[in-house]
């Protein structure tokens, strides 16, 4: 509040309005004048800062003025902000940024941090020229799942590495995304699904351009893998090596069912159905030793279980 003798001026001392700061008032006349400063959004972790000087006849008074840099909450949301504005269409969302953070639909947010911060997110319909790279800026995120989006590169940025505690990632639609090499930095990722659209009639769409990267069989938290609906013709050898309990390929294009499978130290449950795989079933994939379940039902396979199936130690279904 500034208490003015008569007309009053403000002048910066350096000689320009900074670029941080939207509106200030410059003058006014004698009594009581509230300044209200308006900035704009602080989207870096620099703490602005200047000095203003008012005059009034003959007296000066020097006030030093200072924005700080956002909380991390305010930081999820600026680049919330920014991915919105960026994206050529948002389909099922629709951000009201009036409204508080809580009540933007498919956000999740994490209740238990000191300062509430995003922890999940569900893009759905969008459409992007490519996913933006503001998206590795979300260090908390944990889920993150595109349904029905359409890219004009499918390359996911390479930021995404800095997801260092993501653990769900889904890609829903007709097109599959690709993992960068970043994506072994995600060392938490647990779970990973590849899933065609449902169609309510004349069956599901089949998902393209997917495989099984080699990069994320360099995840050790990596548990479960998921292909559903998809065109995903052969599984690297990779997979051998890696911690994964859960795969499942269904209603897809391999062609074979890999040998290796049997080295899976960690491999719980296999399911490979409805796919295009003929000949017989390699006896080997039954050396995994914590393999329960194993499910290869509807494909041009042989209907004959090896000798070796009857022989595993733990498994109990077999279909």
């Amino acid at each position: 509040m500034l208490n003015a003798s008569g007309d009053w001026m403000l002048e910066f001392e350096e000689g320009e309005q900074p670029d941080w700061i939207v509106d200030v008032p410059v003058s006014g006349g004698k009594g009581d004048t509230e300044l209200l400063f308006t900035f704009k959004p602080n989207e870096t972790d620099a703490v602005h800062q200047c000095r203003i000087i008012i005059h009034c006849g003959e007296k000066r008074v020097i006030l030093d003025v200072m924005q700080n840099k956002p909380t991390l909450r305010e930081r999820d949301s600026l680049t919330l902000v920014n991915i919105y504005n960026n994206a050529v269409s948002h389909g099922i969302a629709n951000w009201d940024f009036s409204k508080p953070l809580t009540e933007w639909a498919y956000v999740q947010l994490n209740y238990d941090l000191p300062e509430l911060r995003v922890s999940g997110l569900h893009f759905g319909n969008w459409i992007f020229d490519q996913v933006p790279a503001e998206i590795g800026e979300f260090d908390e995120l944990k889920t993150l799942t595109f349904a029905s989006c359409t890219y004009t590169n499918l390359m996911l940025p390479a930021k995404i590495g800095n997801l260092v505690n993501l653990v769900d990632f889904t890609c829903i639609g007709d097109k599959a995304l690709k993992f960068p090499e970043e994506i072994t930095q995600c060392v938490k990722l647990e779970k990973v699904t590849f899933m065609g659209t449902f169609q309510s009639v004349g069956g599901n769409t089949i998902m393209q351009g997917v495989e099984m990267s080699k990069e994320l069989c360099k995840i050790k938290s990596l548990n479960w893998v998921s292909f559903e609906s998809t065109d995903i013709r052969e599984l690297p050898e990779e997979l051998s090596e890696t911690n994964v309990s859960y795969l499942r390929v269904e209603t897809g294009k391999l062609t074979q069912i890999p040998s290796f499978l049997g080295k899976m130290q960690k491999l719980t449950y296999l399911t490979i159905r409805n796919c295009d795989i003929e000949g017989t079933i390699p006896p080997e994939i039954f050396d995994a030793p914590l393999l329960k379940s194993c499910i290869l039902s509807k494909s041009r396979i042989k209907d004959v279980f090896p000798k070796a199936a009857f022989k595993a130690p733990k498994l109990y279904e077999l279909i």
